[in-house]
Order: structure tokens, then C-alpha cells, then sequence
């Protein structure tokens, strides 16, 4: 007997009033627009979205991107004509110049759901840095799509190093980076990742890995303390997310100007 599948659909926005969201959706018909009711809604002043604008339909396994609006709708770059059906990792532009997201699916056997949430997890007699020590580096058939600004980068062997370096399976122009900053790959039947900065600046949920460390699905990977930041999804795909942001410095009282300095001090108590 054939199991019933489960299919997770997940919209990564990577443009638009919605940018850094993640939302996930079970139902086989998710609707678009500006409409109270809609599941993927945008603000209603958003007038370059229709207030119905699209639908997304589960058809067995696959799934369909129709367009009902007046301003269309594009994939990957393309404008639809009524409808079209979409693939794993296509980026859907609502309206020309409008919001973008990028369109994930997660296909789960419904008899296995309740044995994947019941998977025990790691104790914590099992530190994530004795296990990193442990795992060999080696070449691996494993395979990563990286989603950074508005490329799609897919790189079909492991390791693979990240950096801003012309040498890098894949260059990251961003000021904070090395030339080889990171290293992806597959041991253990899990990606890694393995900091080669040297000076710790590669983070996994808001800490330091040091070296290296086993990603899990939903981890937010961190380049360095002030970007880039990825979330990963699971199966070698990595998601950019927004910025940490950082507090600005609070600035010293002895750089005060006078005036201001002034305001802080006490009276000293004559003549009351």
C-alpha cells in the first residue's frame, strides 16, 4: 500500500515587505494578495499586488503557480502566462519590480511524521566539538544550493570553501569576509561546516564553533559576527537571512560635549 505523502510548501521572501520571513504551509492550495484571507498577504497599500493575485495548487506532487492578477506574475525571471508549474529552488517575482520569494518543498511519508519528531536528540555527555573532531574531511557526491542576494549558487561536489577569493567554489564579496573564510561538507551522513578564519568568527546559533561543527535543519549559520547570515534548510540548502544587528556603541561621557556634559551635573545645593 502507498503511503500518503506530506508535503511542507516553504516561501523563503527574499525581496519585498515580507524579506527575512519564512513561512511554511501544508495546505494544497495557498492563495496570494492583498485579501484578509490570503495566505501569503501583503499590505493592503501594496498596490502593485492584486488583492487576489495568485494561488499556488497541489497537483499530486507537483505544484502549480497561477496568476490571477492584473500586473503578473514571473518565474525566475519569466512572466507566466496563466499559469505555470514550479520546481524547487524557483524565485517568484509578484508583480514586475515587486516581491520575491523563493519557493521550497519537503516531502515527508506521513507514517514516518511521528517517528522524525520522536527521533531522540543529542545528550549533552555528546558535545557537538568532540563530535566535530571526530568527523574526517573527505570528497563527498553531497550537493549545496546557497541563496545569496538575488543568485542562486549550486555547487555539486564537497568540500567546497566560501570567501571573497577568486579561488573559492563560491566568492562572497562582502567586506567582512577572508579569502577563505568557510568550508561545507558532507561526513556522517550530515553537512559540516568548519570555521577557517582562525579567529573564530564563524557562529552557529549565536555562538562560536572554533572549528567545526554538524549543521542541523533550522540552524542559523552566522560568517561572521556582522553577516552574512544563512539559515539552513536542510538537504544543502542555505538561506541568506538579514544582518544581525548590532547596538551602537554607547558613546563615553568624556566625549560629551560641554554643553550636555553640563546638563548631567548636580546642582551643588548654595543658595537653596
Amino acid at each position: 500500500m502507498e503511503r500518503a505523502l506530506k508535503i511542507i510548501v516553504r516561501m523563503i521572501h527574499i525581496e519585498g515587505p515580507l524579506k527575512g520571513e519564512i513561512q511554511e504551509f501544508e495546505e494544497s492550495s495557498i492563495t496570494i494578495g492583498r485579501y484578509p484571507h490570503c495566505l501569503i498577504r501583503f499590505p493592503p497599500k501594496l498596490s502593485l499586488i492584486s488583492r487576489d493575485h495568485g494561488l499556488i495548487m497541489r497537483e499530486g506532487t507537483r505544484f502549480q503557480l497561477i496568476d490571477h492578477s492584473k500586473n503578473g506574475i514571473y518565474l525566475n525571471g519569466v512572466k507566466i502566462k496563466e499559469s505555470a508549474y514550479l520546481d524547487d529552488g524557483d524565485v517568484i517575482t509578484f508583480a514586475y519590480g515587486g516581491p520575491k520569494a523563493v519557493f521550497h518543498t519537503e516531502v515527508i511519508p506521513a507514517a514516518l511524521d511521528t517517528e522524525v519528531e520522536a527521533a531522540p536528540s543529542r545528550t549533552s555527555s555528546e558535545p557537538e566539538s568532540e563530535l566535530a573532531e571526530a568527523a574526517p574531511i573527505q570528497s563527498a557526491d553531497a550537493s549545496v544550493v546557497i541563496q545569496y542576494g538575488d543568485k542562486h549558487t549550486s555547487i555539486n561536489s564537497l568540500p567546497a570553501v566560501l570567501g571573497r577569493g577568486p579561488q573559492c567554489d563560491m566568492v562572497i564579496d562582502h567586506t567582512e569576509l577572508l579569502d577563505r573564510h568557510i568550508q561545507i561538507f558532507f561526513a556522517e551522513e550530515q553537512y559540516w561546516v568548519k570555521d577557517l578564519t582562525g579567529q573564530s568568527l564563524v557562529g552557529l546559533n549565536g555562538k562560536p564553533i572554533h572549528d567545526e561543527a554538524p549543521l542541523k535543519k533550522e540552524d542559523c549559520l552566522d560568517l561572521t559576527p556582522e553577516g552574512p547570515r544563512f539559515r539552513f534548510l536542510g538537504e544543502g540548502r542555505f538561506f541568506e537571512l538579514p544582518a544581525p544587528e548590532s547596538s551602537p556603541d554607547k558613546k563615553p561621557m568624556w566625549r560629551l560635549s560641554r554643553s550636555i556634559w553640563n546638563s548631567f551635573k548636580k546642582p551643588s545645593g548654595r543658595g537653596e
